[in-house]
C-alpha cells in the first residue's frame, strides 16, 4: 500500500474487510506522517440491528477493536468524518438495539408486529408456526346466514376472523344490509378496528381481551334487557378455545358456533431457528394465540425431540396463550394489554432491565 499517497490525499480513507490487518494499516499512515489523533472508526455488521461502531484515533483504534472483541464483517474509516458520529448517530438509542426476536405469527399478518420491532432497532427472525385458510364449502355458514335474522348478536374472536367472514359475504354475494339489526361483539382491539374499517360500530368489546371475559361479558349484556331466547352468532376459526362456547353455556345462552377458516400448524427453517436458540442468540419469542405456541413447540419438538423449552423467554398476548406456553415450561411475560402495541412495550421493559442487569 503506497500510504504516502493516502496521506497526501487529505480526503476520507474507508478500509474494507481489512480487519485482521488494522495495526498495520494504522500504523502505515502515522509512518508516512498522518497525525497519530487523526479521528478513526471501525463499524462491525453495518446497517444491520447487530451493528456495532468504536470511534477513536489512528493510533488507538487497533488496540480498541481488539478489547471490545469486533469480528468481521467490519469496515474501518479514517478521516475528520468520524468527529460527526454521535451527531449524526440515529440507532444506537433504539430501545431493542441488539435483541433478537422470533416472530410466529401467520406470514400474512407477520409483518404488523415484524416491522415496529425493527423500528426500535431489534433483529427480528420471521418464523410463522401456523397458516389460515377460509373453510370454502360451508354448509354451516350458509344456514345460518339463511336464518341471520333468528340472531341477536355477531362475535368475532379474531382479525382474520372479520376479514374472512367478509370475504365470504362477497363470495356468496350476500348484502351486508343483511346484517342490519344484529349486535356485534369483538374480543379485542385489533378485532375491533378491522371492524370500524368498514365502518362497523363494535357494541361490545371487554376491558380484558380474551374468549372468557368476552362470555361473561355478553352474558351481562343479555341479562341487561335482552330476551332470554337471545340467540348469539359466533364465527371463528376451527380450533378455537372451548372456553367461549362454555361459558355461555353455563349462562344458558343460546349460540351457533360456526368455523369459518382452519388453522393449520406450519414452518419452514426449524432447524435453523433451533440452532440460533442452542447457541444464545435470541431473546425473546413473541406468541399472538395459543396456536401459535402449539405451532411453535411442534416445529422445535419435531426437529429435536429433547428440546429444552425452558430457555425460551416468551411474551404472550393474553393469559390464555401464556397458559399454552406454561405446558413447555416457558419463561412466561404477558403484555398489559392484548395489542401488538402492549406487546412491543413489555419487550422493551424486559430489554431494559436485561441491559441494566448486564451492566451490574
Amino acid at each position: 500500500i503506497d500510504y504516502q499517497s493516502l496521506v497526501n490525499h487529505r480526503g476520507t480513507l474507508v478500509f474494507l474487510m481489512g480487519l485482521t490487518a488494522i495495526k498495520e494499516l494504522m500504523q502505515g499512515l502515522i509512518d508516512a506522517g498522518m497525525d497519530k489523533d487523526m479521528p478513526a472508526a471501525t463499524i462491525e455488521k453495518g446497517t444491520t440491528t447487530n451493528q456495532r461502531k468504536i470511534v477513536a484515533t489512528i493510533s488507538t483504534l487497533s488496540e480498541q477493536v481488539r478489547l471490545q472483541n469486533i469480528q468481521s464483517p467490519a469496515i474501518t474509516v479514517v478521516g475528520t468524518v468520524c468527529t460527526l458520529s454521535e451527531k449524526f448517530d440515529w440507532f444506537s438509542d433504539k430501545p431493542l438495539k441488539g435483541s433478537t426476536i422470533v416472530v410466529t405469527r401467520p406470514k400474512d399478518r407477520i409483518g404488523t408486529i415484524a416491522d415496529r420491532l425493527r423500528s426500535q432497532g431489534a433483529d427480528v427472525i420471521e418464523y410463522p408456526c401456523i397458516e389460515t385458510e377460509m373453510i370454502e364449502d360451508n354448509p354451516q355458514f350458509d344456514q345460518a346466514m339463511a336464518k341471520i335474522e333468528a340472531y341477536q348478536w355477531l362475535v368475532f374472536t379474531s382479525p382474520v376472523g372479520v376479514d374472512t367472514f367478509f370475504k365470504k359475504l362477497s363470495d356468496g354475494n350476500i348484502d351486508i344490509r343483511t346484517l342490519f339489526g344484529l349486535k356485534i361483539a369483538a374480543v379485542g382491539r385489533e378485532t375491533s378496528k378491522r371492524l370500524e374499517a368498514r365502518n362497523l360500530v363494535v357494541d361490545y368489546m371487554p376491558e380484558t381481551y380474551d374468549s372468557e371475559n368476552l362470555s361473561k361479558g355478553l352474558i351481562s349484556q343479555l341479562e341487561q334487557g335482552e330476551t332470554k331466547d337471545a340467540r348469539v352468532l359466533i364465527v371463528r376459526a376451527n380450533m378455537g378455545s372451548s372456553i367461549l362456547t362454555d361459558t355461555l353455556k353455563s349462562g344458558s345462552i343460546a349460540y351457533d358456533d360456526i368455523h369459518i377458516y382452519k388453522t393449520a400448524y406450519t414452518s419452514n427453517e426449524a432447524e435453523f431457528v433451533r440452532e440460533k436458540f442452542e447457541s444464545g442468540k435470541i431473546n425473546y419469542v413473541v406468541f399472538t394465540s395459543a396456536s401459535t405456541v402449539t405451532g411453535f413447540a411442534e416445529s422445535m419438538k419435531k426437529e429435536k425431540p429433547d428440546f429444552d423449552f425452558t430457555k425460551i423467554t416468551s411474551v404472550c398476548i393474553g393469559e390464555q396463550t401464556a397458559n399454552e406456553a406454561r405446558k413447555y415450561d416457558m419463561k412466561i411475560n404477558i403484555s398489559r394489554e392484548s395489542t401488538m402495541d402492549s406487546m412491543i412495550e413489555e419487550i422493551e421493559i424486559l430489554n431494559k432491565i436485561e441491559s441494566n442487569r448486564e451492566i451490574y
